[in-house]
């Protein structure tokens, strides 16, 4: 999931930067080139620049008279894969399926891709996919277990559509929907209910790879 790799940029600098901040100045603007953006030589996002390992020395630009500098640099880079499980927030909801942020990924679940039992509630407030019992209960801001399908580019940022219709998958823990009438769906919701699996510590553990 996160890597610490080795990569280099061009970076353009400034005629007004030559002098005795330079090395300073040129960590800045390659964090602020980098960091948040898609790797162009890895598949993931850099998230962080550790340090700069060489430089070269700067040659003016023709034209524009921007001082370029190659660096090689190392950082520390997000790079998820297929079938990985991720906890995601979500941050929409809609009858097609809803919409999750992990870190600088987006995460799209379909309705097709949850389970059977697990219903569009339109009629909620606010609006989520619940199952009968609300047990299973999914809504903006709710935290949810999902297995990654495919990942791609989208513009700047990834894009990846997931997938909770298998064991352990879901939300995390179903939370209190207080006044709330689901029609069809049982009585509502005030406290926060710990799912069976959690209760037998069953979920799997979010690792970190270094």
């Amino acid at each position: 999931m996160y890597f610490v790799l080795t990569d280099n940029k061009t970076v353009a600098m400034k005629p007004s930067d030559l002098g005795p901040m330079f090395d300073m100045r040129l960590d800045t603007q390659l964090r602020l080139e980098l960091e948040g953006s898609l790797s162009k030589n890895h598949d993931g996002t850099i998230v962080h620049i550790i340090n700069i390992i060489d430089k070269s020395k700067p040659k003016i630009q023709d034209g524009t008279g921007m001082a370029l500098v190659n660096v090689i640099f190392q950082g520390i880079v997000f790079r998820p894969f297929k079938n990985e499980v991720m906890d995601c927030w979500v941050s929409e909801v809609s009858k097609l399926g809803f919409f999750g942020y992990f870190g600088p990924m987006k995460v799209f679940v379909s309705r097709s891709s949850m389970p059977d039992d697990v219903i569009f509630r339109e009629a909620a407030t606010p609006v989520c996919y619940s199952d009968a019992d609300q047990t299973v209960v999914i809504q903006q801001d709710s935290e949810v277990r999902v297995r990654i399908m495919g990942v791609r580019r989208d513009g700047n940022q990834l894009f990846a559509i997931g997938t909770i219709n298998a064991d352990y998958l879901g939300p995390s823990i179903a939370p209190a929907l207080p006044n709330t009438s689901i029609i069809g769906g049982g009585s509502s919701r005030a406290n926060t209910t710990i799912l069976p699996q959690q209760q037998q510590g069953h979920l799997l553990p979010h690792t970190i790879d270094e």
